[in-house]
């Protein structure tokens, strides 16, 4: 049995001002131990960032994503020290809904002063090739299509291209990659039965109607169903963002607008947290459509 271990030192906040998220600074040291003393030889730092989404996904407070953060980073070094291969900590390590899991991790524990053998490293699970609110959505899109047909006679949520959604599967490390997965979550966005809607919001006059527009005046016909901007409002700002593609031109004030209600930097710099952004408030609007239905659904039941 190998007589080197891992001992952490200090887990400590850095996040910069503006930045949507969390970034720590996290010290540790590989030594050995010789009878009871721990002997360094090697101490390092890395840097873990977590984002602003995964914390809202989460629902943690700042102290809980903290603990989760000092956890993640635990594992993670632990794994690299197992293998020799520290010199990977010079690229930050990044917690989001593409690299983190569902639930928070709960250990190995961050514990500065404890040490850990290296022999028991856990292993690091393999980064997640997609996003578990891409997951999530694709889910929640089944729901409101089941509910839909049972309460209305039609599937609301079309899907008139398959390949729009595969690309909401993937992460966006470019402003082409970005600019993609917009595009894509936009026609899914708005993929909607127009002829459904115009039927349950009693439209009988060939006036023309925004989708979104007809989306919300469909709800609205559900007796406890209320307002209908969390629900299209997400999707609204999400069509506006979609038309500055690829030039704003006269778009340029609702294109910005966007960029404020998503929370993201204009020009946008950070593409992976930017597409998690976004990503996140459709989550918001789709889970908000299921559950109008879902309690649409359960008064008829009582009735």
């Amino acid at each position: 049995m190998s007589n080197k271990f891992l001992r952490f030192a200090a887990l400590r906040e850095i996040t910069p001002s503006g930045m949507d998220g969390h970034r720590y600074r996290v010290a540790f040291e590989v030594g050995e131990k010789r009878g009871d003393h721990f002997h360094p030889l090697q101490g390092r730092e890395m840097d873990v960032h977590a984002s602003g989404t995964l914390q809202a996904v989460w629902g943690k407070s700042d102290s809980q994503m903290s603990a989760y953060s000092g956890t993640s980073a635990a594992s993670h070094v632990l794994d690299l020290a197992r293998k020799n291969s520290l010199g990977a900590l010079d690229e930050p390590l990044l917690l989001n809904t593409y690299t983190a899991p569902k639930v928070p991790p709960e250990s190995p524990r961050f514990e500065p002063g404890v040490l850990i053998p290296l022999d028991d490293a856990p292993s690091t699970p393999e980064p997640r090739a997609l996003s578990f609110l891409s997951e999530d959505v694709s889910e929640l899109r089944d729901q409101i299509n089941a509910l839909s047909k049972d309460l209305w006679g039609g599937r609301l949520l079309l899907l008139s291209q398959e390949r729009p959604l595969f690309d909401m599967y993937k992460s966006a490390g470019t402003a082409e990659e970005f600019r993609t997965r917009v595009q894509s979550l936009g026609i899914i966005a708005k993929d909607l039965d127009r002829p459904l809607l115009r039927q349950v919001a009693r439209i009988t006059s060939d006036v023309q109607i925004g989708v979104f527009v007809l989306l919300g005046k469909a709800i609205e016909t559900l007796p406890s169903a209320g307002s209908s901007e969390a629900i299209c409002t997400p999707l609204k700002q999400l069509n506006n963002l979609r038309q500055g593609y690829p030039t704003h031109g006269d778009n340029a004030k609702l294109f910005l607008e966007a960029h404020r209600y998503f929370g993201l930097s204009y020009p946008v710099t950070s593409f992976s947290e930017a597409w998690e952004s976004v990503l996140a408030k459709y989550f918001e609007s789709v889970r908000a459509l299921r559950d109008v239905l879902s309690a649409e659904w359960s008064r008829r039941g009582r009735q």
